[in-house]
């Protein structure tokens, strides 16, 4: 169950976006894959998430949030960080 914190928050979406487990079969996720991964039971492949979250209009970062309660992953932070010095010329 180490997936279960990533299925159910997908799963909250998916209920908050109105879409049902059949929505997803178009973009190759059978709803048995689909139940298994917001069961806890499996994980999705990246690139399959990353087209259902399109489907549902949600970026990867915002679920990055979703799952990190509210909180970025530190890589992210370190590249905004990085950005930010490049754009500053701050070779610091």
């Amino acid at each position: 169950m180490v997936y279960f914190k990533y299925g159910k928050d997908f799963h909250d979406l998916r209920i908050q976006h109105g879409f049902s487990l059949s929505a997803f079969e178009e973009l190759g996720i059978a709803k048995s894959t689909l139940s298994n991964f917001e069961n806890g039971k499996s994980i999705l492949s990246f690139d399959r998430l990353d087209f259902a979250l399109q489907k549902m209009n949600v970026s990867p970062l915002d679920y990055s949030l979703m799952i990190n309660n509210g909180e970025q992953d530190n890589y992210i932070s370190i590249f905004d960080e990085i950005e930010h010095a490049y754009y500053q010329r701050n070779i610091k």
